[in-house]
């Protein structure tokens, strides 16, 4: 988690965007479990895995498709081997939110949350970081 981190802190310094990928719900057979982190920055490239083989490049792409809009969305990802939206063979299914990070300029606050972050990691200290996807009757894009 702290490469991850370190990372996206640098990228969003340099003035990049990042999709940061967190796997929020998982239900049978899954490659990766709750709050595993991908991040996916504007050149292409990414760090972290929530799954890897054919549904992390089907999501990888889908958050390049978020960064493309910047809005931030909740996909699911079918591993069953059947039917639409099939990427992959464990079995199970992993629901993903996508959230778009802004460069300094535009979201101060994240630069702020991840160095407080970072910090507590550092000094042992646990650290719980929670995204409201859903309030009420409002939802994100899907």
């Amino acid at each position: 988690m702290n490469d991850i981190l370190d990372q996206v802190n640098t990228a969003l310094q340099r003035g990049e965007r990042i999709a940061l990928m967190t796997l929020v719900r998982s239900f049978g057979s899954t490659p990766r479990h709750k709050s595993a982190r991908l991040a996916v920055f504007d050149d292409g490239n990414f760090t972290g895995s929530i799954g890897g083989g054919t549904m992390e490049l089907q999501a990888v792409a889908d958050a390049q498709a978020a960064l493309e809009e910047g809005k931030p969305r909740l996909i699911e990802y079918n591993l069953n081997g059947r039917g639409e939206g099939n990427v992959g063979l464990c079995g199970g299914t992993q629901e993903v939110f996508i959230d778009i990070l802004r460069p300094p300029t535009r979201d101060a606050e994240s630069i702020e949350l991840l160095s407080a972050i970072r910090a507590a990691l550092a000094d042992g200290e646990p650290v719980v970081l929670a995204t409201v996807i859903r309030s009420g009757n409002e939802n994100v894009d899907q």
